[in-house]
């Protein structure tokens, strides 16, 4: 048991130690080479600027690419943005999905950003007693029934029709 729970305390503090190492690496390679220039030879995706670089540097930069690379880590500035106009997202009035996926976020769009990009998310459901805060959630499954007002939207394949204007 102590041995299993040292082994779980060693694999916490390496994940944290990775995760320091990649905020580092990250951040240097975007300073050092995204904005001065240099154009990935693996990441795609990745904004530069038209910057004067010198050789010397491009090496180095192709060096900490390949770190970044092997590390296993994720750089922020070269996450392709997934592409919301190709998606279509059906609202759900009243309704709500179970546990939170991850983040939330000030608009839907945001939100519906960070959904596609992360692979537990199934849908956003807008939390008005959270000063209407919009969370990503797992669901997938949309309870219609919300206690709160809340408001969920899920990516479905067609559109949904406009709702019918109510006879005043």
């Amino acid at each position: 048991m102590r041995l299993l729970l040292a082994l779980l305390v060693l694999l916490a503090c390496t994940t944290c130690v990775s995760a320091k190492t990649c905020k580092k690496f990250e951040k240097k390679f975007v300073r050092k080479c995204l904005r001065k220039g240099y154009q990935p030879e693996t990441l795609e995706g990745c904004e530069t600027t038209d910057g004067e670089i010198k050789r010397r540097r491009i090496r180095k930069c192709g060096v900490l690419e390949k770190k970044l690379i092997s590390e296993g880590c994720d750089v922020k500035s070269c996450a392709a943005e997934p592409e919301l106009q190709l998606q279509t997202w059906c609202r759900h009035e009243n309704s709500f999905l179970y546990s939170y996926a991850g983040d939330s976020f000030n608009t839907l769009v945001e939100a519906q950003k960070a959904c596609l990009a992360n692979s537990r998310c199934n849908g956003i459901t807008q939390e008005p007693y959270n000063g209407d805060r919009y969370t990503q959630r797992v669901g997938p499954e949309v309870h219609d029934w919300s206690p709160t007002g809340e408001t969920s939207w899920t990516v479905c394949n067609e559109a949904e029709p406009e709702p019918e204007p109510k006879p005043e």
